[in-house]
């Protein structure tokens, strides 16, 4: 009887795991779209994370928050990091939620913020490191118009090495007297021996 149980508990623990493998690194399919449809919303709150604990050895990443703003972001259960770009009104900022015992960056989110107000994120759900829309970098062109890199991974891609990326333009408008952001186009290519 207690053999029956332990077998059945493997099968369903077998299950779940199948089940949940894909789910986390399942293709960014939005990533795909020349003008990805917006998930950003006027006037939302900034979306909240659970509260994981950083590693002893990472704890000098992360950074207090200075200001109202970054307050908010902290509120939300999300860690700043010493990682921003600010244009006129306009910052953006990496958070993370966790981090691996290396203090690489297991999940992470870009909030942008003009005049003071959310304005929305970079990625229409949580970026996880090493898997595919795994963050690469931001700028900020002008007060209003910025892009993000996110690596692209192929199922036959090893970890470490993503085959290729996409550039995200983005621009902010206000709607209903708040500000936005909105997806304008994307830039997918491969990487060549070169780039590595």
């Amino acid at each position: 009887m207690q053999t029956k149980i332990i077998h059945k508990l493997g099968l369903t623990l077998t299950l779940v795991f199948s089940l949940a493998i894909p789910a986390l690194g399942q293709r960014q399919m939005w990533l795909d779209q020349t003008t990805p449809q917006n998930w950003n919303k006027p006037g939302v709150n900034i979306p909240k994370t659970k509260l994981y604990p950083i590693p002893e050895n990472c704890q000098k990443m992360i950074q207090p928050p200075r200001n109202t703003t970054e307050r908010l972001i902290t509120q939300a259960g999300w860690k700043l990091l010493n990682y921003k770009r600010t244009n006129g009104k306009t910052t953006l900022f990496l958070a993370i939620s966790q981090t691996d015992i290396k203090c690489r960056l297991a999940e992470s989110q870009i909030f942008v913020f003009h005049n003071g107000i959310f304005a929305g994120t970079g990625s229409p759900t949580t970026i996880i490191y090493r898997l595919d829309g795994a963050f690469r970098d931001f700028k900020l062109l002008t007060e209003k118009t910025f892009i993000v890199k996110f690596d692209r991974y192929r199922d036959s891609d090893a970890s470490c090495c993503p085959s290729g990326s996409t550039i995200v333009n983005f621009k902010i408008d206000t709607v209903s007297g708040r500000p936005l952001v909105v997806p304008v186009k994307t830039n997918t290519r491969a990487f060549s021996d070169s780039d590595l």
